[in-house]
């Protein structure tokens, strides 16, 4: 995990623990999981990109 999702994560959490509201806590926790999924599919990115620098066969 880099730099900027821990950081995007602690601001998360920080506002959690502010907020009483279902609806705003609700919204918070949504940003949460699409920060870990985009987190996640830079990752996949990353990946199948050094990959295709590797294999000629598919420049």
């Amino acid at each position: 995990m880099n730099e900027t999702f821990q950081w995007q994560q602690q601001l998360l959490q920080q506002a959690l623990s502010n907020v009483k509201d279902y609806e705003t806590r609700a919204l918070i926790e949504a940003c949460a999981t699409s920060i870990l999924e985009l987190q996640k599919r830079q990752t996949q990115a990353e990946g199948r990109l050094d990959g295709i620098m590797w294999n000629h066969e598919e420049w």
